[in-house]
């Protein structure tokens, strides 16, 4: 019968469903995900701890990374001064590796903070280089800080008072725990459709992919802001590693395969700024691609070998640091498409709708697009209780879909660049994502590609 269906289906469109395996894969393990994390939301139990009284309560360091910030620090600096922590057990750390005016805010905004609240310790900490970038200054903070713990935020993050109150206990409560993360939420997500794709697409990150990992005991990655790190595992790891420019997700794979473990708390979100024009997202998903490739290249050879980790962990962690990769087969399949569409169409005419090999192909392509419909529909979920129609919800998860594809073709090199040229100098330079007031324009070869794939989705429209 194989044998019949492969003389009857076209040569391009076998070549189609060989490149549609791997990302058939990745869609259904991103399935699972989802239903763990549904099973985990619902079996969340509100943490009721309460800390210790007095002096027993930990001492927390909030470092807070900087660089040539003006328009952010100061809501930054003040969104983190209103913690609700003692302030005998709690020190501020504004690492500050600015080259703008920056400093001078910092200055003149900590200057009002000690009037308000002068016995909370904040020190503005300046190097003489931004050697090893963010990584670099995370480490010099905490060669000065004797905190058990570490609180992290960007400068567009702004978590609220009871932050630390929240999440400081779980960690308390996991010995073994080498951090907690926290969700991000969204202050400009309804600005426009590419916010809202954004969103989307994060959520997807969070509520599916961490969120799914975390319920079934899988290995997840800090997300390098909005979360706490406890001192003994940053000690154990020798600190944050500029190796990669996403940090972040080298040290907690590192710190999991040592055999500390990762906590999630899904129902503490701190808000976030998301990039408001494609220009900067570009930025900021073009560095989290490389540092993908480069912490692929660095780990994926101590996973295969991590005889501590079941085969089920190695597997899922080399699909999750992989995924980017996988995305390669998406413009394959559309280039691909200027043959198989016509071949297609010929075969439909040639054949049967009952036919087996008909019946085969139509569930095929229709499970296919059920499944990619479900993925990106499931995080906003929760938008229902926020009385987001669900027409508006639609709309969102179909425009998403739409420039999946082209996201596709220009994030893809970002990682083949770190992954294979992750050595090379210069290909460790951390490049910050642009804010509102800092406008970009896209560069020749984006615009080239961006025509590119837009007039290979027309023409294969129009075909």
């Amino acid at each position: 019968m194989l044998i019949e269906w492969k003389e009857t289906l076209p040569a391009s469109l076998w070549a189609v469903y060989l490149l549609m395996i791997p990302l058939a894969c990745l869609l259904l393990r991103k399935l699972a995900l989802a239903r763990a994390a549904k099973r985990g939301m619902l079996a969340l139990d509100p943490f009721t701890a309460q800390n210790p009284p007095g002096s027993a309560r930990p001492k927390v360091c909030v470092q807070l990374p900087v660089f040539n910030e003006p328009t952010q620090v100061q809501g930054l600096l003040e969104a983190v001064t209103r913690l609700d922590w003692p302030d005998d057990h709690l020190e501020v750390q504004v690492l500050d590796d600015s080259t703008d005016e920056t400093p001078k805010i910092v200055a003149e905004t900590l200057a009002r903070i000690r009037l308000d609240r002068p016995t909370l310790n904040v020190r503005h900490i300046r190097r003489p280089n931004r050697q090893g970038f963010k990584a670099g200054a995370l480490n010099a903070g905490l060669a000065m800080s004797q905190a058990d713990h570490f609180a992290i935020f960007d400068a567009d993050f702004r978590p609220q008072p009871d932050f630390l109150r929240r999440l400081i206990p779980r960690l308390e409560a996991h010995p073994q725990a080498a951090f907690i993360q926290a969700m991000w939420s969204y202050v400009n997500d309804a600005e426009n459709a590419f916010a809202r794709s954004q969103s989307i697409l994060l959520n997807i990150h969070f509520y599916i992919e961490h969120a799914g990992r975390h319920s079934s005991g899988y290995p997840f990655n800090f997300n390098g802001t909005a979360g706490v790190w406890r001192r003994q595992a940053l000690e154990d790891l020798g600190g944050w590693s500029d190796h990669s420019v996403t940090e972040d997700l080298y040290l907690s794979y590192s710190a999991q395969m040592r055999g500390w473990q990762a906590l999630l708390a899904p129902d503490v979100r701190c808000d976030s700024l998301l990039p408001d024009d494609l220009p900067s997202f570009l930025v900021q998903q073009r560095r989290w691609a490389k540092g993908s490739g480069q912490v692929t290249r660095m780990l994926a050879g101590q996973i295969l070998r991590a005889r501590s980790w079941p085969v089920r962990l190695r597997c899922d962690a080399l699909l999750h640091l992989f995924g980017y990769a996988l995305t390669t087969f998406v413009p394959l399949i559309f280039i691909l498409g200027f043959v198989w569409i016509p071949d297609r169409g010929a075969w439909l005419e040639s054949t049967h709708w009952l036919e087996p090999v008909r019946l085969l192909d139509g569930g095929f392509w229709l499970a296919l697009w059920a499944l990619i419909l479900t993925i990106y529909a499931s995080p906003q979920a929760h938008l229902s209780r926020h009385n987001v129609p669900l027409t508006a919800r639609m709309a969102r998860t179909l425009f998403l879909m739409g420039i999946s594809p082209l996201l596709s073709v220009l994030l893809i090199p970002s990682f083949w660049r770190g992954l294979l040229l992750w050595r090379r100098s210069g290909e460790l330079v951390f490049n910050r994502t642009p804010k509102k007031t800092e406008r970009r324009s896209l560069g020749a070869v984006d615009h080239a590609l961006c025509l590119a794939a837009i007039g290979t989705f027309a023409a294969l429209g129009w075909q």
